[in-house]
């Protein structure tokens, strides 16, 4: 389809996520420092509202409420937009953000009452992995488009402010970076269920890992720098 938009660059776009990440990590440590008996009573819970907050800042500033910027976009002068140019409603931006954010929250967070090496954990620490990666990987070789899983998800793309007088066919995402994501999803859904039916000497040491990571100084603190870790 035909249109005045200009895509951003490369290194850009990771620009503006870097200045977004610092400003919720040094919000997040602050919150943390105040919080700090309350977020360390909650354990691993506390990653969760790191979580709902980021959504909330990606959601709503990437949305046409903010005109598709946040504060690391708006610096380095790009904007979320779809193929027409329009800033997307609030639905779609919290749809993005929702793909964006979660693998990196909800990477290794332990599910109450659920065993590290369960199904269930399995089939989570696969999805988590394969869609955090699918990110990079669509990111890094999608040349054509520079859209990622998210972008990609709900039709969107990252452009510069500006828009050019004359009119350009924008190019279709090609099939390598779908072939890379697959080929590593079937090579971690086989080493999973490989790692889970061997009887391997870790599976002795599990309930001393799962005690230890529970408690000391490592347990206290790590809160205050992943709180919104993206």
């Amino acid at each position: 389809m035909e249109n005045n938009l200009v895509l951003s660059k490369f290194w850009t776009r990771i620009l503006a996520m870097l200045i977004d990440s610092l400003i919720l990590g040094v919000f997040g440590f602050l919150l943390g420092l105040i919080f700090n008996t309350f977020f360390i009573s909650i354990g691993e819970t506390a990653k969760l509202i790191g979580w709902v907050i980021s959504l909330i800042y990606f959601s709503v500033l990437n949305s046409k409420i903010n005109k598709g910027q946040t504060f690391g976009k708006k610096i380095m002068n790009i904007q979320v937009v779809d193929i027409q140019g329009n800033f997307i409603s609030l639905k779609n931006s919290f749809i993005r953000a929702f793909i964006l954010t979660t693998p990196f929250f909800l990477n290794g967070l332990k599910i109450k009452g659920v065993s590290t090496f369960s199904p269930i954990t399995i089939v989570q620490g696969i999805i988590i992995f394969t869609v955090g990666l699918g990110i990079i990987i669509f990111y890094i070789f999608n040349k054509q488009t520079r859209q990622s899983v998210h972008d990609i998800a709900v039709k969107t793309y990252v452009v510069k402010e500006h828009r050019e007088r004359g009119m350009n066919l924008v190019p279709k995402v090609i099939k390598l970076p779908y072939y890379i994501t697959g080929a590593i999803f079937l090579c971690v859904v086989c080493g999973s269920f490989y790692n889970y039916n061997s009887n391997s000497e870790l599976m002795k040491l599990l309930p001393v890992y799962e005690k230890n990571t529970r408690s000391g100084p490592y347990f206290e603190c790590q809160y205050f720098y992943e709180l919104f870790f993206i």
